[in-house]
């Protein structure tokens, strides 16, 4: 867990500021809840982009979503920009002999001026089909950095 924490330090010490949003932007950060451990977010557009990560809640989880973004649904505040986001994805994890779930997530971002960073909150259930049929919950707090490495899509 250091040696995360200090690549993701150096990482950001050496990376330039962007338009966090902007299509083809790779963001990169920590997420503490359930489950806690690392993120990464790829921005298609304005209101598409992909989640995934990896963490430890009761055991070792993997997860990725795709997120529709809304920006106007609340109001931002003096500075920075306010979005929130629907999502759903996979979600496997190493507990009861293997566990596959699908997640769906609410969540809301905060993105302060001048900086390539995003705040989050977000939380939904997660619907577990294997080993057996129930319920459970994600959700956390975090940030990601983003950088100026552009993985524009195909077009």
């Amino acid at each position: 867990m250091k040696n995360m924490i200090l690549t993701l330090a150096v990482l950001a010490a050496t990376a330039v500021p962007a338009r966090a949003q902007q299509a083809g932007l790779v963001g990169a950060g920590i997420i503490a809840g359930s489950p806690f451990g690392a993120t990464a977010k790829y921005w298609w557009d304005d209101h598409l982009a992909f989640d995934g990560g990896i963490g430890y809640g009761n055991a070792a989880v993997f997860y990725a979503d795709a997120l529709f973004n809304n920006w106007t649904l609340l109001r931002s505040p003096g500075t920075g920009r306010v979005n929130t986001y629907l999502g759903a994805g996979p979600r496997v994890a190493t507990d009861d002999g293997g566990q596959f779930a699908i997640r769906a997530l609410a969540g809301a971002g905060y993105w302060p001026t001048g900086g390539p960073l995003e705040l989050f909150v977000e939380f939904g259930p997660t619907f577990k089909i294997t080993p057996d049929n129930k319920v459970g919950i994600d959700g956390g707090i975090g940030m990601r950095y983003y950088f100026t490495l552009n993985v524009s899509p195909a077009k």
